[in-house]
């Protein structure tokens, strides 16, 4: 009697899967509630089939997650389901999504995602997780973690910073769909470390540290519309920190404010904040946003000049003055005419 006990076990199981198997065939026949859209839905590394399935349900994918964490222990793939984003219909039967994920069928082997120029990583971390279909508060809490993000610094010989803000190259990237906050920033980072060389940022002699330097290119990046203006617009910050005179520049402010909007006000240039460069002289603790190329390219060559000021023209282009006087009377005149 307890030898054939094992062979009990075996036929019980064989006859539960081919039960499944007809259920599978059953519900493609004629499948309940039948919906063409897809849901995004992500395995992570490392994840138990526990919590898979718990989550199937939690998205309404399948109905019954006993049911597909069973099938997983019973076919011993409990410890082989591939991480990744999947694009899975809802209220599926249970092992047509098991075969799905298992067997990879409705696995999006890579995405591509575009990073534009000027974003700040809390515009990247819910870019990436709308893209990827992972939380943002997950990515998010990665990029600003100054532990998790200090092997990135060491793997590209780059002096620590705090946060990844300014360090994330805005491009285009195709990365895996199983991807991880560290993998995006980590190719990031590369990428960045890529064009400062493109640049001949190693064969320069900076007065200023790389986090310096970024931390001026994002707020040319946030101050010019037009390329050719990047390297006059670097020339007045330049010429402003040379003198000791406050940058005043109003991304800064509206980064403090942590809101977007318009013209500021006289009470929002009165924001404690040491990104507030109305109130304090000198860069701002770090950058604003990611910088693009021709930024980055515009501090590390920036136009020799003696402008001190400008002033919005309301094309997207701006008056340069060398005085106070001069800049005065400009900033009447176009505000006045456009109104703004």
């Amino acid at each position: 009697m307890e030898r054939s006990l094992p062979f009990k076990k075996i036929s019980i199981a064989i006859f539960l899967l081919l039960i499944l198997y007809l259920y599978g065939f059953l519900y493609y026949s004629f499948p309940p509630n039948p919906e063409r859209g897809f849901t995004p839905f992500r395995v992570t590394r490392g994840e138990s089939v526990n919590q898979i399935s718990l989550n199937l349900k939690k998205y309404k994918i399948i109905e019954n997650p006993s049911l597909f964490t069973a099938l997983s222990i019973l076919t011993r793939e409990e410890h082989r389901i591939p991480s990744g984003l999947y694009f899975l219909k809802k209220n599926m039967n249970e092992l047509m999504c098991f075969k799905s994920i298992r067997f990879k069928f409705a696995l999006s082997p890579s995405l591509k995602i575009t990073i534009p120029e000027g974003y700040s990583l809390k515009e990247i971390s819910s870019l990436v997780s709308m893209k990827f279909d992972i939380p943002f508060d997950s990515i998010y809490s990665f990029l600003t973690s100054k532990e998790k993000i200090k092997p990135i610094f060491e793997k590209y010989g780059i002096e620590p910073a705090p946060t990844l803000e300014g360090y994330i190259f805005p491009d285009t990237y195709i990365l895996p769909s199983s991807t991880t906050p560290y993998e995006i920033a980590s190719r990031a980072v590369e990428k960045l470390k890529q064009i400062l060389k493109d640049l001949g940022y190693d064969t320069l002699k900076n007065k200023m540290s790389l986090h310096e330097i970024l931390t001026l290119s994002s707020i040319v990046e946030k101050e010019a519309v037009f390329d050719f203006e990047k390297p006059i617009i670097a020339s007045v910050f330049f010429n402003r920190l040379e003198k000791g005179i406050p940058l005043q520049a109003d991304p800064t402010v509206k980064y403090a404010l942590g809101i977007k909007k318009g013209r500021l006000t006289l009470e929002d240039i009165e924001v404690v904040s040491p990104y507030n460069t109305y109130r304090h002289k000198g860069l701002p603790p770090g950058p604003i946003c990611s910088p693009g190329k021709s930024s980055l390219k515009a501090v590390l060559y920036p136009e020799d000049t003696e402008y001190l000021y400008f002033v919005a023209k309301g094309d997207g282009t701006h008056y340069f003055s060398k005085s106070f006087k001069e800049h005065k009377k400009k900033k009447f005149i176009y505000r006045k005419r456009w109104n703004f």
